[in-house]
């Protein structure tokens, strides 16, 4: 979708705006809770193949191990310079004390991180071969989870530790992956802020009452069960979305032209995509953008300032393969980039 030139015009006019807010990322106090991931790699060189199976025999050359989910959306708002409360809930396992550690070495503050000793930390492995370094191949995925709810203290202490940090942060951030933790108290306790941002793939309902929701096409067409694929399947999936959520924004990503901000008075926003290639191999863009929305909207921005951050994520992350961090340089760099193109 190419740039209208009202947007460009809005956009020109809030130039030095949306750079204040980019420099004022490092007051923003956030708490981030969910569903906790090790996701963890294992890569190795091709072989042979082997005589038992027809399957590949691989030297192990490297193991690597990176937070997920919600544990990737603390990550990525560390990195950008948040002050980061993580809170969920890991396994008496070998993983869990990984995953605190690795939070912990970036400044995460990991208090309300939980031990339910009945549950195993949730793991992602990824098994990865190359026969050439430059291209990595995934083979197998491995997961590893609880079946079972976790137990009734440990959603309670988990409810309890939120209530008690509404006062100290400026938004409170959702991610809903399944995996048990955001159970009906713990989301009650989070709903009860003020500045609510959720991330889930389904059963929006569940937060009914927060103030903002964060989902791609797909689920937004899941939720209200018919294909947006115009303006009035599209206003009319914004009445629908805010009588399930009772939320005031709904950001709506991965749209055939970028993007759509929908508010609760019934107007609606698109914004166009900030990348202009052609070829998109992003791992974790949702955790990206919400991460963004949910940065601007604890600074101060309006909805509409906390997407176009959110979308400019997305000109940077769209040069990158796999899952990156981006940073408040390269987006100022890409503000300035896309600015200067157009005016000529």
């Amino acid at each position: 979708m190419p740039f209208d030139s009202d947007f460009l015009h809005k956009l020109r006019i809030s130039e030095e705006r949306l750079l204040h807010l980019l420099n004022n990322f490092t007051q923003a106090k956030i708490l981030i809770m969910g569903d906790l991931t090790l996701d963890e790699y294992l890569i190795g060189k091709v072989e042979d193949i082997s005589s038992e199976a027809p399957i590949l025999i691989l030297r192990h050359k490297e193991t690597s191990r990176t937070p997920g989910n919600a544990g990737n959306i603390a990550y990525k708002l560390a990195h950008l310079g948040a002050q980061v409360k993580a809170v969920g809930l890991i396994g008496k396992d070998d993983e869990g004390k990984a995953l605190r550690n690795l939070l912990k070495t970036e400044n995460i503050n990991i208090d309300g991180i939980f031990c339910d000793p009945s549950r195993v930390t949730v793991t992602r492995t990824r098994i990865l071969s190359y026969s050439q370094p430059s291209f990595k191949q995934q083979i197998v995925a491995i997961d590893r989870k609880s079946d079972e709810f976790p137990q009734p203290d440990a959603q309670l202490e988990l409810a309890e530790y939120i209530k008690q940090q509404i006062a100290s942060v400026d938004v409170i951030v959702c991610c809903d992956r399944g995996d048990g933790t955001m159970t009906k108290p713990v989301i009650s306790a989070a709903v009860s802020a003020p500045q609510t941002i959720v991330n889930t793939q389904k059963h929006l309902e569940r937060y009914r009452g927060a103030r903002a929701f964060v989902l791609n096409l797909r689920e937004a067409e899941k939720s209200v069960g018919y294909t947006i694929n115009n303006e009035k399947k599209l206003t009319e999936a914004g009445k629908d979305l805010f009588a399930l959520t009772q939320g005031q924004h709904i950001l709506i990503t991965g749209t055939a032209n970028g993007m759509v901000l929908l508010e609760r008075n019934g107007s609606k926003h698109h914004i166009p995509s900030f990348n202009q290639n052609k070829v998109l191999y992003i791992t974790d863009i949702q955790d990206t953008l919400t991460t963004l929305f949910s940065l601007g909207l604890a600074t101060g921005a309006s909805s509409w300032e906390a997407a176009i951050l959110a979308s400019l994520s997305t000109g940077v992350m769209m040069r990158q393969l796999g899952t990156k961090h981006v940073s408040n340089t390269e987006m100022k760099v890409e503000l300035e980039k896309i600015l200067q193109e157009k005016n000529h």
